[in-house]
């Protein structure tokens, strides 16, 4: 048996900046749509408030589109949300954005955090939804995520999706986007099991198919009936993965809690790998991408490396 050194605790992979976590490990779940706002208002409105119902209590600071910095979570904050998919007079024009976390300063990142992006302007409509969660939050019993999935997507209007290890920063900062590039990029080189957690970079990707396989892989109906469906997949994935209905689409789920593998140790993560066979016809190009700090050639690697 190969004799190697155990994995290394995730804590290991926060970064920081004067004794500040400006990057840091999380579990994500994150959906993409292109329904447009005025039809999927409820079905966002729902994966908000499974969120907010959760961990609202614990978000510290916040931003809109239309604000240059971020401000303190106040006492009505969290229900401008669900006041803009009510599509109601005051509803902001344009484009919806809420960026949101629990550390103690804009740069001092922590989760629990979401974000949400809902491009109206487009001519194709397009949008992103994430929740944030400590990287240990599916510990030893992954029920209560996997009931918080549910539950934010059981009327969410979804194209495709996934969950697992990713990490937290403040994108919008120029100097901690900088350094999150240099500390991210060679962990995902490394540690398949790891997304990069800047979602809109992926936002219009998700049309053009599966953006990556994880921890859960999530297909709406359009996607759930171009891989043939359940019964089909379920034979494809066993024995190391299942598949479960969510909602009116599919959850694939590759193992009984998230990973992030090491490529150094040989541990590719064979379950993640096995999804990714059974979807690879669906899988969005690689061109059609961007992962800031990785070469194009990087970028194509990353997109195939469960193959």
């Amino acid at each position: 048996m190969l004799n190697v050194d155990p994995l290394p605790p995730l804590e290991t992979f926060v970064r920081q900046r004067d004794g500040v976590p400006i990057v840091v490990p999380c579990l994500e779940l994150v959906a993409f749509s292109k329904a447009p706002v005025e039809k999927a208002g409820a079905g966002f409105a729902r994966f908000f408030a499974a969120f907010r119902a959760r961990f609202g209590d614990q978000l510290a600071l916040y931003n809109t589109a239309d604000m240059k910095g971020m401000k303190r979570v106040g006492a009505d904050t969290l229900d401008m949300v669900p006041f803009w998919f009510e599509g109601g007079r005051g509803t902001p024009k344009g484009n919806l954005a809420f960026y949101a976390h629990s550390g103690a300063s804009p740069e001092a990142v922590w989760p629990p955090a979401f974000e949400m992006f809902c491009d109206r302007i487009s001519d194709v409509p397009n949008a992103f939804f994430r929740m944030v969660l400590p990287a240990d939050r599916s510990g030893g019993d992954a029920d209560p995520f996997l009931a918080l999935v549910h539950d934010a997507l059981d009327e969410f209007p979804l194209l495709s999706g996934y969950a697992g290890y990713s990490f937290l920063w403040r994108t919008l900062n120029v100097g901690v986007n900088a350094e999150a590039i240099a500390h991210y990029a060679p962990l995902l080189r490394r540690h398949p099991g790891f997304v990069h957690g800047k979602t809109m970079e992926f936002i219009e990707t998700a049309l053009f198919g599966v953006v990556t396989v994880d921890w859960l892989t999530l297909l709406g109906p359009e996607l759930a009936k171009k891989a043939g469906g359940a019964e089909k997949l379920a034979g494809a994935l066993a024995p190391d993965a299942t598949v479960q209905p969510l909602g009116k689409g599919l959850m694939l789920r590759a193992g009984p809690r998230p990973q992030f593998g090491d490529v150094n140790r040989h541990d590719r993560l064979p379950a993640y790998q096995r999804v990714a066979r059974a979807l690879k016809k669906l899988r969005a190009p690689a061109d059609q991408a961007y992962i800031e700090g990785l070469t194009e050639e990087q970028r194509e690697e990353w997109f195939a490396r469960f193959d």
